[in-house]
């Protein structure tokens, strides 16, 4: 027997009033390393995170990301690879970053801090930038 009972349903809504965010404020100056620069996993995952960071202002003024990785590539075409899978994620709900555009500005602020270099994980003899001269280019990049 179907069940007869009308739905309650309220005449009015209720407006709650919250408090406003706080934003997060950005974090102390670092270096990233991702070991398998060209992988799935930073193509995915880590950098549609970090472009959100970059995005949402949280990301450090002094902060340099370098990829290292196995295939013979530059810097310009690592970030060209990331940015073109970036792309791909636009309008797509399906995807793990669902995005309706790519905000240029922000994504000029991420690919500005990008190194790429090309080496062996376990080899002693990986070529260097280091941290510190990495943080220093983008620091310098940014004032002139």
């Amino acid at each position: 027997m179907p069940d007869t009972q009308p739905i309650r349903v309220a005449s009015a809504s209720q407006r709650v009033e919250a408090p406003p965010r706080r934003r997060p404020k950005p974090a102390d100056p670092c270096a990233m390393v991702i070991f398998g620069a060209g992988g799935d996993l930073t193509k995915r995952l880590v950098m549609p995170a970090l472009y959100n960071l970059a995005h949402t202002d949280v990301l450090p003024e002094n902060f340099a990301l370098i990829g290292v990785g196995h295939g013979a590539s530059t810097t310009d075409k690592w970030r060209d690879q990331l940015y073109a899978m970036l792309k791909t994620f636009v309008g797509n709900a399906t995807s793990e970053f669902d995005v309706d555009k790519i905000d240029q500005a922000a994504w000029a602020r991420l690919a500005e801090r990008m190194t790429y270099i090309q080496g062996d994980f376990s080899s002693s003899t990986l070529p260097s930038p280091t941290a510190s001269s990495a943080l220093s280019s983008t620091s310098s990049a940014r004032r002139s």
